[in-house]
């Protein structure tokens, strides 16, 4: 993760760490205690791996599960979008808010009355 800005994005834990995948800033942040919860897209491992590494909670939803409109999608088969948080917890409780059926993506049609 880098930007024009303010550089490269470091593991708060172990600056010479990754901080993992594309949702690596998010992961960071949330780990340096900047925020409580937080929004990560993967098409493969983009969640998971900010969430080992900066040892925090993500969640990767299955495809249809959650919205991704407004996400530019690298695989359309693939692409999800999930919560990030500090606990287990927070990031179910944010899960049971970002699943649901959108009428601007339509493979949340297969998810209506199917989650909890």
């Amino acid at each position: 993760m880098c930007s024009s800005l303010g550089g490269q994005t470091r593991n708060p834990y172990d600056l010479t760490q990754t901080p993992g995948g594309s949702s690596g800033g998010t992961g960071a942040g949330l780990a340096a205690n900047y925020a409580m919860l937080g929004v990560g897209t993967d098409t493969v491992n983009s969640i998971r791996s900010p969430a080992s590494a900066n040892s925090i909670v993500g969640i990767r939803p299955t495809v249809g599960l959650v919205s991704r409109a407004g996400i530019i999608p690298y695989s359309s088969v693939q692409d999800a979008a999930g919560p990030m948080a500090r606990t287990v917890t927070d990031a179910a409780k944010m899960l049971n808010v970002l699943a649901g059926y959108d009428t601007d993506d339509a493979a949340t049609a297969w998810s209506a009355g199917h989650y909890y």
